[in-house]
């Protein structure tokens, strides 16, 4: 519904291995609960909205070609033109944790792949000092009947800077 203010939640391969056949219940009983991440969002009680991992949840417009919207499963050289052959239309991922906007012409229309930042560390241990090109921030999509805008917010420093210039600090 496009009048409705929604919060959609993409799946990725790591709360993929969460829900993994088996994986909960080589757990014991009394932190099972802390596994179940569709709880831990309350995505009932806010009306989150989940994507399941490699899904694709499509926002159709009436005057821009489709956005696909999914977690995204290449890396390396040029994923976002990897993902824009996939979807043949406008797509947004964040697999890679990187932030990262490419252009496409196709006949008669831009079409523009999307690379989400993360919201985690960009240093985890388990990467052991590999070097990768990791960046914090989130999108936020506006969309009407006619169109949408995507803005994606990089987070620096622990600042936030908003485009009317306000920076916002922790």
């Amino acid at each position: 519904v496009l009048d409705e203010k929604s919060i959609y939640y993409a799946l990725g391969n790591h709360e993929q291995r969460l829900e993994r056949k088996g994986f909960i219940d080589k757990c014991p009983v009394d932190l099972q609960h802390n596994f179940d991440l569709r709880s831990a969002l309350k995505s009932d009680l806010i009306k989150l909205r989940i994507i399941n991992y490699n899904d694709w949840f499509s926002i159709k417009v009436n005057k821009q070609p489709n956005l696909q919207i999914t977690h995204g499963y290449y890396c390396g050289m040029n994923p976002i033109k990897k993902h824009f052959l996939d979807a043949h239309c406008s797509v947004m991922f964040g697999h890679t944790h990187e932030t990262g906007i490419q252009s496409f012409k196709n006949v008669g229309e831009t079409i523009i792949g999307y690379n989400n930042p993360c919201l985690c560390e960009t240093s985890p241990e388990y990467l052991e000092a590999r070097p990768q090109n990791w960046s914090v921030g989130f999108s936020i999509i506006n969309v009407t009947e006619d169109n949408y805008w995507v803005q994606i917010f990089n987070i620096q420093d622990n600042k936030l800077v908003l485009p009317t210039g306000e920076i916002i600090t922790p």
